[in-house]
């Protein structure tokens, strides 16, 4: 290094010399000697100049810019100095060249086994956790480790508040949002789509729930279109009449999108497993099925297809409920006013087995629109839930907003029988139970399909079901034949031939194969089911305590608790309060007389 720097003292120091001497007298450098040529003269009159002024230029400091160096280098200005040692310049460059490949395939090796390192202390740390995995499971059951469908070929990372699934991790008491606006108080749901967190907002003073998105990119994707869906449905729904959701606010923490929403009850499904899966009474299913089918008209008419409808997507605006003897279901829906938060209900010597749970309103909401697709968007070849799937979308002659409909059907009879209509997963065995439900599929809406898709499921030449012989086993044909046609279902429930047929009809109008031919939700909202006046008998309930008939009458205050909501059951006396373990409520003893009590639980 200290050659080089100077090396170049020295070139500097000549080129300077050179100038000098050439405007003095150019008769020095231009006129040589007789015997000499002038190259022989040059060198050596550079050989001298530069002997003797060695010793100066080894403590001269070139103060040169870095343009004028590179001129020197690259032989550049009038003196053309760089010229002189080009070989050396070219040797040096080499070197350097050299230099710079050996060093980047040092930091490339570097960079290699840096990243070995990192994977197989990765694949240590993979190994260590399906070894735990393993162990939990016990039993020698297997452990799969198979991704998510769609989730995509790496996981995502791995934070604080993200486990390796994507879903938001959290204590109860955390903030989350923005200055963290909301206090994380309990949980209030859990799918595939991330959680949903009951909250208390610090800047509004209220309860409010949040949806929580995984952190993984196909999920992200539908959060956002769920924003702009009710964002619009919002803009267009300004007075909130059409029983869709609102979104409050929307927003992102760690990686995960969050919507904000209102509190509201259970949905239907979850009312129904907390009830025993009994099922609705008919005054209350023809309120539920008003409601969603105005909803999804006018989604409809927005030129949407929400694709998911299913009874876990439908909520209940109150989250409270009344307990009614269980001997008349259809003889209770006067207690379910929305405006009254309480009535009482009792039990004689019967347990809450002999006992049924009826709403406090039969006000819903319709939500989760993450799968909602628009008239002029891609269609995936496969949406809606399986129990609620189409035959169109099954035999993939493309759907739109008949599927809708559809699947209001399937959610209207599992209301009023408590169980799904067709329970399955697979699709030759949910053909089946289609053609025991409904009948035979008609010849001119299984042609519509491809070729490969009738000779998997029907015969080519007759068009009929290739059913038993395409049952996977004796548990599939036993499934099956268990499900019947739709004609006796309402017959065995319903005694009143009006009300019945009407239902027949419209559940028959609804489940129609050709999607063309299907009632659309505008048409729905105009049968004549819903003009039916289906009155439910006045409730007037009674108890024995200590073999005494004793009639009650309760003018219970509206409750103020935000989850207001009323079970009435008999307790023992008592004055005090406690909270209630099974509905995470209040639990108020109201003394009617010295010898009883009335229990009322809020927040159930």
């Amino acid at each position: 290094m200290r050659d080089d720097q100077q090396l170049t003292r020295i070139r500097l120091s000549s080129f300077l010399k050179q100038r000098t001497t050439t405007t003095r007298g150019q008769q020095q450098i231009s006129t040589p000697p007789e015997g000499k040529t002038i190259e022989k003269q040059s060198d050596n009159t550079n050989r001298k100049r530069t002997k003797q002024n060695q010793n100066q230029n080894q403590n001269r400091r070139a103060d040169v810019t870095s343009s004028s160096f590179s001129s020197l280098l690259l032989g550049e200005g009038e003196g053309k100095v760089g010229f002189l040692d080009k070989e050396k310049n070219q040797q040096q460059q080499q070197q350097q060249i050299q230099s710079h490949h050996h060093h980047r395939e040092v930091d490339e090796r570097c960079d290699r086994e840096q990243q070995q390192q990192q994977e197989k202390h990765k694949e240590k740390k993979t190994n260590n956790n399906n070894k735990k995995v393993a162990a939990t499971a016990g039993g020698g059951e297997k452990v799969s480790t198979k991704k998510g469908k769609g989730e995509g070929a790496c996981p995502p990372p791995t934070t604080k508040t993200t486990n390796e699934e994507g879903h938001f991790e959290y204590t109860l008491g955390e903030s989350l949002g923005p200055n963290d606006r909301f206090k994380i108080l309990a949980p209030l749901g859990e799918g595939t789509f991330g959680k949903v967190l009951e909250c208390y907002d610090r800047v509004k003073q209220e309860y409010c729930a949040v949806k929580v998105i995984r952190n993984v990119p196909k999920y992200k994707a539908a959060a956002k279109i769920e924003v702009d869906v009710l964002k619009e449905i919002g803009r267009r729904d300004e007075r909130d009449e059409f029983h869709c959701i609102r979104l409050k606010e929307s927003f992102e923490h760690e990686g995960h999108a969050c919507l904000m929403f209102d509190m509201y009850g259970l949905s239907l499904f979850d009312f129904m497993k907390k009830n025993h899966y009994k099922p609705f009474s008919l005054a209350l299913v023809q309120k539920f099925a008003k409601q969603l089918i105005k909803a999804v008209a006018f989604m409809h008419e927005l030129k949407m297809t929400h694709t998911d409808l299913k009874p876990e997507n439908v909520l209940l605006e109150a989250p409270g409920y009344v307990r009614v003897v269980s001997g008349d279901v259809n003889a209770n829906n006067n207690a379910t006013n929305a405006g009254t938060a309480a009535a009482v209900a009792t039990t004689t010597t019967t347990t809450s087995a002999c006992t049924i749970k009826v709403p406090v309103t039969s006000a819903i909401k319709l939500i989760d629109f993450g799968s909602t697709t628009l008239e002029d968007q891609y269609h995936s070849t496969i949406v809606s839930t399986r129990h609620y799937r189409a035959p169109e979308i099954i035999l993939g002659t493309g759907w739109s907003y008949p599927c809708d409909m559809w699947s209001i059907g399937c959610i209207l009879i599992e209301l009023l029988t408590g169980d799904a209509l067709f329970q399955t997963h697979e699709n030759m065995e949910h053909l089946a139970m289609m053609r025991n439900v409904l009948g035979h599929m008609h010849t001119d809406v299984i042609k519509r399909s491809s070729k490969e898709t009738i000779e998997k499921y029907f015969n080519s030449e007759t068009y009929e079901l290739s059913w038993p012989e395409g049952a996977k086993d004796i548990e599939s044909e036993r499934a099956v034949q268990a499900v019947k046609p739709l004609d006796i279902m309402i017959r065995e429930r319903f005694e009143c031939e009006e009300t019945g047929t009407l239902l027949r009809h419209l559940l028959s109008r609804l489940l129609e194969y050709d999607p063309d031919t299907r009632i659309t939700a505008k048409d729905a909202l105009n049968h004549g089911f819903f003009r039916l006046d289906i009155k439910e008998n006045a409730y007037t309930p009674t108890t024995a305590f200590a073999s005494n008939q004793i009639s009650v009458t309760n003018a219970a205050k509206p409750a103020t608790d935000r989850t207001a909501s009323s079970v009435v059951r008999n307790v023992g006396p008592t004055n005090s309060k406690a909270r209630s373990q099974t509905t995470g409520g209040i639990r108020v003893a109201c003394l009617d007389k010295p010898s009883m009590a009335t229990e009322i639980v809020l927040g159930a």
